[in-house]
Parts: structure tokens; sequence; C-alpha cells
């Protein structure tokens, strides 16, 4: 449940900037009658008094993956800006891992020109 907390830490961080992100956090724990990791989400954001912001724009959303059905769970993958997996450990480790495969694309696009071309082509015909 760090990850948890961790995330919180970083959402109370963009507030503080005056940056508006939506904050959903996906339980993907099966449906069982303790609800263990539910329970432990939603302690940890009275803990942290931020209660206030649940469903709200800019806010926190806690979603059960048992309530919704394939396809909402597949736009809300693709429309998500950064995917924290608690699965996957730390967030400093997938941030760097992150990092570390958009460096790889960078360097990938410097090595073959016309794929960089078309990119800054594109950059610019969005801006026009």
């Amino acid at each position: 449940m760090h990850i948890i907390s961790d995330v919180l830490k970083a959402h109370e961080f963009f507030r503080v900037k005056n940056i508006k992100v939506d904050l959903v956090i996906l339980n993907l724990e099966t449906n069982v009658y303790e609800q263990y990791i539910k329970q432990e989400i939603e302690n940890t954001i009275l803990n942290k008094q931020i209660e206030y912001l649940k469903n709200k724009q800019g806010g926190i959303y806690e979603i059960s993956g048992a309530e919704i059905d394939g396809k909402t769970l597949e736009l809300l993958r693709f429309r998500a800006n950064l995917k924290i997996n608690a699965n996957l450990g730390k967030i400093e480790t997938q941030l760097k891992d992150l990092e570390e495969d958009y460096m790889k694309s960078i360097s990938r696009l410097e090595d073959e020109p016309e794929i960089l071309n078309t990119v800054e082509e594109e950059k610019v015909c969005r801006n026009i």
C-alpha cells in the first residue's frame, strides 16, 4: 500500500502547484467479501484528510475493476497520461523505466532522420 501513499503525495504536489490532475485508482482486486485493498485505499485517503477530493474534477477517483466492462477499462488505460502499476514496484523505479524507454525511442528517432523529419512535420502541421 506504500504506492497509494506515494501516488497521493504526488497528487498533493500537483495540487500545491495548482496543476489540475485527475487521479484514478483502479482497484483490480477480485470481488471478495472483505475487500482488503479497497479498505486500505479508503483508509489511506481518510488518514491524509483528503476525502473531500473524491469524485471531483482534479480530484481522486477510486474505481473497482469489477464494476466496469472491458471497453471502459481499455478506454481508461488509453486516456491515461501516466500509468503506475502497484505490481511493478516503487514509483521511482517505474518512472526511471519510462524515462529509459523514452530516451531509447528518441535515440532511435535520431538514428533514422526520415522518421524524425516526419515527426517534426507533424508537429508543425498541428501548430498551424
